[in-house]
């Protein structure tokens, strides 16, 4: 815990009186009024002094003391006293805003640093490194206007703010959030946070991971943090780069990777052509759906490691989802059709150069969490559903009462989303998408904790089992393919949508 040492100018017992609970630590004893060798009482304002410790010092040297990291507040317990010193400070063209009363002391955040010098060397770093997203976990950068009117080349900053921020300040942040977790699927070039005990560094550093690439740490010099960073910051950090201070020193943490590896899963069915497999792009890799209960294409499927291959007839490509959640590496993962494709073109009509490329995908998602292809259609998602894919209105209300009761036994809050979802009329659609890894990873974590029940208890209750293949088989499927549209309604993720080309084959 970060304990802040001041210089106390009064009484000491009345300090402590008011500030009862919180650590700090009393360096020195500042005085501005003397006593002649005849007993006279002066102020030693007038004569441009103070004394610190018994030594009679000049007023210029205490802003000076503070710089040099002696101390980090000076604290007045007589507030007639403090206005008098503040006055004759400014009249001399000098303002410090750690000179306080007591009120004010009490009032600081507990982890709150001073050191001009590290704001300075933050203020030109940060666009050294050309960090163009920004995670303020601490709201540090609005406690200190230096810091505030620094940063111009930012293309967004957000912030944590559990307890939230006046509204001047709010308008700094282009998103404030609550918690940590709130944002765990957003991602930053860098997040910044200051005075920390280790046990909350790393709490914090193991909660940012996959949110920053970098985390920017302010470093109390002979703290807790300090020593054991020494010992720990390889854990979690591939390189560091610390400035030494006065006070302290910024600590910059890039976070140790593994090797970006993109894979854009082609799902397929059936046996393609050779030219077609040739022609896609690097990173594009087959995977047959449903391997496990139909003949073998010479494709990889998804019947390996831990599957669900078998619900293939019942749930379509999901099955590829699953084992791509189970038993893929990649760090950048999507799923394509072996004849749907997304496209930056505007143009949809195929071609293998158009095709998404690794580099395009990459790309978008420094700005957005999640690409996928939208639908818009003149009724609602679930009437699209009864009217063209289950035939039958009657039976896609059962589907989608079996799919809500499960989802919100195991996700109560998801409800609204959930409703909400089926009557609009614009969605994302064919399964396809392309995202980070560990957004990837907590979708098919909450798709999975119900889907599978969900899927089992409509083939026992309508004997899909005893179907020949077709639609009617396939239902849930259908309505699974839509629990995405349900997941990024209540997570709110910043989406890029592309268009689609198709090909026939």
């Amino acid at each position: 815990m970060y304990v802040p040492k001041i210089l106390l100018c009064g009484d000491e017992k009345k300090f402590f009186a008011e500030v009862t609970s919180r650590p700090v630590e009393i360096v020195g004893k500042v005085y501005f009024s003397g006593k002649t060798e005849s007993g006279k009482e002066i102020s030693l304002l007038n004569a441009d002094k103070f004394v610190l410790n018994d030594e009679v010092r000049e007023t210029e040297d205490l802003v000076a003391i503070l710089c040099q990291g002696y101390a980090d507040y000076v604290v007045f317990t007589d507030l007639r006293k403090l206005n008098k010193f503040l006055y004759d400070l400014v009249l001399k063209g000098i303002f410090y805003s750690q000179i306080m009363g007591i009120e004010r002391f009490k009032n600081l955040p507990t982890d709150y640093y001073f050191d001009p010098e590290a704001d300075r060397f933050l203020i030109k770093k940060l666009p050294e490194e050309n960090f163009q997203t920004l995670l303020d976990v601490d709201a540090l950068l609005v406690r200190n206007i230096f810091l505030t009117n620094g940063l111009k080349n930012f293309r967004e900053i957000d912030c944590i703010a559990g307890k939230g921020l006046p509204p001047f300040k709010e308008n700094f942040y282009n998103h404030i959030y609550g918690k940590i977790s709130a944002c765990r699927r957003r991602h930053y070039d860098a997040a910044l946070i200051a005075g920390k005990s280790p046990e909350e560094f790393d709490k914090a550093a193991e909660s940012l991971k996959n949110i920053a690439d970098v985390l920017i740490v302010f470093v109390r010099n002979n703290s807790d943090l300090e020593k054991h960073l020494q010992f720990t910051w390889r854990n979690f950090f591939g390189k560091s780069v610390g400035r030494n201070t006065v006070v302290g020193y910024w600590f910059f943490c890039k976070y140790k990777r593994p090797e970006k590896n993109f894979v854009m899963y082609v799902v397929t069915h059936k046996k393609l052509p050779e030219d077609h497999v040739k022609n896609l792009p690097p990173g594009y890799e087959l995977i047959h759906a449903g391997k496990k209960s139909s003949k073998d294409l010479g494709y990889p499927g998804d019947d390996t490691g831990e599957n669900i291959s078998d619900l293939n007839p019942y749930i379509n490509e999901v099955t590829a989802i699953y084992h791509m959640w189970k038993n893929s590496p990649a760090t950048i993962i999507g799923l394509s059709h072996y004849r749907r494709f997304f496209t930056e073109s505007e143009d949809d009509t195929f071609s293998y150069e158009k095709i998404l490329s690794r580099e395009s995908a990459e790309k978008f998602l420094e700005d957005y969490d999640i690409v996928v292809t939208t639908y818009f259609n003149g009724v609602s998602l679930f009437e699209s559903l009864a009217m063209f894919a289950i035939e039958d209105e009657e039976r896609a209300k059962d589907y989608l009462l079996i799919f809500r009761k499960h989802l919100l036994n195991a996700h109560p809050d998801y409800e609204d989303a959930f409703d909400k979802t089926f009557q609009t009329r614009y969605f994302a659609n064919k399964n396809m998408f392309v995202t980070r890894r560990y957004v990837f990873d907590d979708f098919c974590e909450w798709l999975f904790s119900f889907l599978i029940d969900a899927t089992k208890e409509i083939i026992d209750t309508f004997k899909l089992e005893d179907k020949e293949p077709g639609f009617a088989k396939r239902a849930a499927g259908f309505f699974a393919e839509h629990m995405l549209n349900v997941w990024l309604l209540k997570n709110r993720l910043r989406i890029k949508e592309l268009k689609i080309m198709e090909v026939k084959i």
